[in-house]
């Protein structure tokens, strides 16, 4: 499983996914989901160097991506965060993008 790696080895597993998959599908990820890619690894880079720090104890990571289309979305989103909530995530990253 992919949050039981070291910090390194989950960011180069990452990658290495999204480069098969550009690969197979022999075209590039959509921008969106590129964006979204980079910061979940963004997330874990800043979550790796607070852990090797010291500060904040023992990490752990837990990522859902989660794309939301047509007229409800913001219906969903609320809907999730309130949910995020109720289950105690401590530092929830929702990122919000809108277009292509």
């Amino acid at each position: 499983a992919l949050a039981r790696l070291p910090a390194s080895a989950f960011l180069r597993e990452v990658r290495a996914r999204v480069l098969r998959r550009e690969s197979v599908d022999g075209e590039t990820l959509r921008p969106i989901l590129r964006e979204l890619i980079d910061a979940a690894l963004n997330v874990a880079i800043a979550t790796a160097a607070t852990a090797s720090s010291g500060v904040g104890g023992s990490v752990r990571r837990l990522a859902y991506l989660v794309l939301l289309y047509g007229e409800k979305w913001s219906v969903i989103l609320a809907r999730m965060a309130r949910r995020l909530r109720q289950l105690r995530v401590a530092h929830p990253l929702l990122v919000i993008a809108i277009g292509d």
